[in-house]
């Protein structure tokens, strides 16, 4: 933390700092960049605003309380192939930092540091010493600026070799995604058991070095997919729930990263992309999306006008009420979803009345983040976005 005196600083950086800075690819938690072993990481929070999404959790240890903490962070993920303990290090940071260690599922801090007290004067960077971890589990690393300080972030991480791979090296971390440009690596990565290589390319160019997204359109859509940014030959692949190939590229024409345009999905559906080198090649991953965002503000796949929905109040701190209209009495199936895609609840299954019905969505035990609620009957299919705050 700095004091008063030196606040002025951080004003004068945001003067600097025009409005055109873009935001950092890893701003928010669902668009953390992974972290495949032990040693440095960089990265910028500058651009990023002082608005996060509900779903990033505050820094409770901000001197002066949560207020002071800026909003503007920028994120990494790492999942440890071995129980061990780690040690992170902002000292090569040029702003006051704020630290945090969160854990998911849910998405819980678990570690946090404004100052590391072993400092020398006007250093005013965190660190987080040797803190258990264990094989398996999402680890999400949160770096903000105190008061809204912004800058360059070099950290270092040491895990004494608990971390060996990118996080999203298995189907079952697989990194959830939307439209956007993910940063990541592929260094370290190794064939799970029962992977299947991808069909296109030469015999023997899938190198089986594979790091994973997922995603559940919210609207049937047609994409673009690409790994252009990376700094290997890869080998770009779309499957479906179960794993099973639909579409594949080598290499995107005069270059050695792949292209999948025009790529057709289906609403609700879930899908995974699979990065991996040709011939075993490695190195910075960057995965470029387009398509999967509704198109003006529209969060509805509707076949017929069957269905008028609503939810009140969103966002909501202890419950939202979902309200909808039918044409006729009809089966009614409705579901509830986390950001990830997991099933939360299941709050109507059955033969609902004509005319206006309402449910409620209670938020107990549910963490502060964004939802999905999905209505269905036999006709129409309609989603809408709700939001709990913490």
């Amino acid at each position: 933390m700095r004091t008063s005196t030196l606040l002025v600083g951080a004003l004068v950086i945001g003067l600097l700092a025009p409005n055109s800075i873009a935001q950092p690819a890893n701003r928010d938690i669902i668009r953390s960049a992974g972290i495949a072993g032990d040693g440095v990481f960089s990265g910028t929070n500058m651009g990023n605003g002082r608005f996060e999404s509900p779903l990033n959790p505050s820094a409770s240890c901000t001197a002066g309380g949560e207020a002071n903490d800026g909003d503007n962070a920028a994120w990494w993920w790492f999942v440890p192939t071995s129980n061990g303990t780690v040690t992170i290090d902002l000292a090569g940071s040029n702003f006051d930092t704020i630290l945090t260690i969160n854990q998911s599922p849910p998405v819980t801090p678990v570690a946090c540091n404004d100052d590391d007290s072993t400092n020398g004067p006007g250093d005013f960077t965190s660190r987080i010493e040797n803190f258990p971890i264990t094989a398996g589990q999402r680890y999400y690393i949160r770096v903000t600026g105190y008061q809204g300080d912004a800058g360059s972030i070099v950290g270092s991480i040491n895990s004494g070799g608990a971390i060996t791979g990118p996080p999203n090296d298995r189907l079952t971390n697989a990194q959830p995604i939307e439209d956007d440009t993910y940063l990541g690596s592929n260094v370290g990565a190794g064939i799970e058991s029962g992977e299947s290589s991808s069909v296109c390319g030469s015999q023997g160019s899938d190198g089986n070095n594979s790091v994973w997204y997922t995603f559940t359109p919210q609207r049937d859509a047609t994409l673009r997919i690409s790994t252009e940014g990376s700094t290997f030959n890869t080998l770009l692949s779309l499957r479906n729930a179960s794993g099973n190939e639909i579409r594949c590229n080598l290499n995107g024409p005069g270059t050695e990263t792949s292209l999948l345009s025009s790529v057709s999905v289906e609403a609700f559906a879930r899908y995974f992309i699979r990065v991996t080198g040709s011939f075993g090649a490695s190195g910075a991953v960057q995965l470029n999306v387009s398509g999967l965002s509704p198109v003006a503000n529209e969060d509805v796949v509707q076949p017929e006008a069957a269905l008028l929905v609503d939810a009140y109040p969103n966002p909501f701190v202890e419950a939202t009420t979902i309200a909808y209209t039918l044409d006729t009495a009809s089966p009614v199936h409705i579901d509830a979803y986390d950001v990830l895609g997991r099933h939360v609840a299941t709050l109507v299954d059955g033969v609902q009345p004509a005319g206006p019905n309402a449910v409620t969505l209670d938020g107990a035990g549910l963490p502060p983040g964004l939802y999905v609620v999905r209505i269905q009957t036999p006709t129409a299919t309609q989603a809408v976005r709700v939001s709990r705050l913490r």
